[in-house]
């Protein structure tokens, strides 16, 4: 059940692969990052940038494939209304297809052994960002950066749906949040 179909991108896609030695953990993932948004501009190569450090430090060991796609606020609505029953559009939807079973379940990362297969996609929508970052008074780039991490806590196996596990959740999302401000803040104003 692949999902890029529904975003057809009129930029050229952004495609970048580990190479296997990235903190010593042999993460070989490849992160693909489309937009066809002009009225919320984001250079994906900043996505990228924040999408290989989280990958590296969220989900360490992993191979395979991530896509990360902002959407209009229609069709976030309409990805939200079909997988999740909910009506309108919403900051972030991550799917997990390995932790799905649709892939295989194990792959070979270079000579440091196996890993676990991994196919992911984080959709992200900037008109929620807006929103939101004008209630928390943030820029709407920085709420993207949130949504980024939330989508790859997610991925590397954080749940927010028990009070509990959501503010685990959101103490980790934080220091993550902080530490790229920290790094890469200016490419997010």
């Amino acid at each position: 059940m692949r999902m890029n179909n529904i975003v057809r991108s009129r930029n050229k896609p952004i495609r970048a692969t580990g190479d296997g030695d990235e903190g010593g953990r042999g993460v070989r993932l490849e992160i693909t990052v489309r937009s066809r948004l002009k009225r919320w501009p984001v250079r994906s190569e900043v996505i990228h940038r924040a999408s290989q450090e989280l990958a590296d430090l969220c989900l360490p060991r992993r191979c395979g494939e991530l896509s990360v796609c902002l959407l209009s606020g229609v069709a976030m609505a309409r990805i939200n209304q079909r997988f999740l029953g909910h009506t309108g559009p919403t900051d972030v939807i991550t799917f997990d297809y390995a932790d799905a079973g649709l892939g295989p379940e194990v792959a070979v990362c270079g000579d440091r052994g196996s890993c676990l297969d991994f196919s992911g996609e984080i959709f992200i929508c900037p008109e929620v960002a807006a929103i939101q970052g004008a209630e928390f008074g943030v820029s709407w780039r920085k709420e993207v950066l949130r949504y980024l991490v939330h989508g790859f806590l997610h991925l590397s196996g954080y749940d927010d749906l028990e009070p509990s596990a959501r503010e685990a959740m959101k103490r980790r999302e934080n220091l993550l949040f902080q530490r790229l401000d920290r790094e890469q803040g200016e490419a997010w104003t």
